[in-house]
């Protein structure tokens, strides 16, 4: 086995699927990443985005990363895993310093950013991300970094996300108990984001919708910034399961049958075209075959696609972003291969510009098997790190949120510039 020094592994556990990518960095200082090793199974222990076993999470993860491990031929130690929770806060703070007309540096940065934790967030919370999304010097806001200006007053307005230091304990231990250690949560819905979203749409601001299994999150960003997140328990496996109660079949045909059959959009076709549905009769699977039109399919997924839709919608409306701030919305995840759902989506979406990200970011190395949208927030974790470990200044906030406690994360972050892995 080799040493792991020059790889980076990331884990994105979800409610339908468990996948490791194990990542080799290029020799050349290139910040290129060629994947080495995957693992992907089933995922067990986690419904609608909340850890219900932790047995079986840890069962799950530790499979999945032994898979990746022994394609790769390294032995892993730490890992970077998405925070697949729906129970977080992104709130947005507005924090001042007064620095009586001296120039600004990285040490006032760094101020401001510790008044912003200091005043804003409780020792039980634990800081996921955190985003400088605006500053402003004298009241002239506007400005993406006021390093070597002069001033009297600095103020920052902020993005942080928080969730419970007993959530992320919970999923500390699981993977602890895979003798692993987390040298990085990252959100989920941010992750996504960063692996479907372009350069263009990030700066003109953009909303990605990921429908996965067992959740659906929701990532803004607006002028390059990550400035509104929310993941709600409601998924793909929702629309599974209405399918599977209403046809009398199991989720597995459920689900074959939606991907397969399943569309959003209404067609004069839809009734005289029939599916094969295989019945439970008893304990017995596929014992008996029954036909339906289509259009009786159709009736059990629209109407909660709608559902999801509202809930993200709703969220949108409450995150306090202005609608005219993202012109864009991006859609991904396992639940997003239907006809019809870019049209329904951008009709919930007061018909903004929508696109549907099938292939998020590709990688050296990849096997096509990982290439789909399914893959969107795997993908963005191992994005993130390639960025992440291009940084050396205090911008890369994120980093330091992960460290054991919040006293440890600035001293630490004070003393070694942003540098913990």
């Amino acid at each position: 086995m080799k040493k792991n020094e020059n790889f980076i592994t990331v884990v994105d556990v979800g409610s339908s699927k468990v996948c490791c990518l194990i990542a080799e960095r290029s020799q050349d200082n290139s910040q290129e990443l060629e994947i080495k090793g995957i693992g992907l199974q089933r995922s067990d222990g986690i419904k609608n985005g909340s850890i219900v076993d932790m047995e079986k999470v840890e069962r799950s993860i530790r499979q999945t990363v032994q898979t990746a491990e022994k394609m790769a031929k390294v032995t892993i130690e730490n890992i970077i895993v998405n925070f697949f929770e729906s129970r977080y806060e992104s709130r947005r703070f507005k924090t001042a310093l007064n620095i009586n007309g001296g120039e600004i540096g990285d040490q006032d940065l760094k101020k401001i950013w510790h008044n912003c934790i200091k005043e804003n967030i409780t020792e039980d919370q634990k800081v996921l991300h955190t985003t400088p999304i605006n500053y402003s010097v004298d009241g002239k806001s506007g400005i993406s970094d006021p390093r070597g200006m002069y001033g009297k007053k600095l103020e920052c307005m902020f993005h942080i996300v928080t969730t419970s230091q007993q959530i992320i304990s919970n999923l500390k231990s699981c993977i602890n108990r895979c003798h692993l250690e987390v040298g990085q949560i990252v959100l989920s819905p941010y992750a996504s984001g960063i692996a479907c979203i372009k350069p263009d749409e990030k700066k003109l601001g953009v909303t990605c919708i990921d429908i996965g299994g067992g959740t659906t999150s929701v990532a803004t960003f607006v002028n390059e910034k990550f400035v509104f997140a929310k993941t709600l328990p409601i998924g793909g496996e929702n629309i599974t399961n209405d399918i599977a109660s209403g046809l009398s079949t199991s989720i597995s045909d459920a689900e074959r049958i939606k991907t397969t059959h399943g569309s959003v959009i209404p067609t004069n076709l839809d009734e005289n075209e029939s599916i094969d549905v295989p019945l439970l009769v008893g304990d017995e699977e596929g014992s008996d075959i029954h036909q339906i039109p289509r259009s009786l399919l159709n009736g059990f997924i629209r109407p909660r696609l709608e559902e999801i839709l509202e809930h993200v919608r709703d969220s949108l409306e409450n995150s306090g972003i202005k609608k005219e701030n993202y012109q864009f919305i991006v859609a991904t995840g396992g639940a997003i291969q239907m006809a019809g759902i870019r049209e329904l989506i951008s009709q919930f979406m007061e018909n903004k510009q929508t696109r549907i990200a099938t292939q998020p970011k590709r990688f050296k190395g990849e096997a096509e098997a990982t290439t789909g949208s399914s893959f969107a927030t795997v993908k963005g974790l191992l994005e993130h790190a390639r960025i992440e470990s291009s940084k050396d200044d205090f911008r890369s906030y994120n980093f330091m949120m992960n460290k054991t406690n919040l006293a440890h994360k600035i001293i630490t972050w004070f003393k070694d510039n942003l540098n913990p892995l």
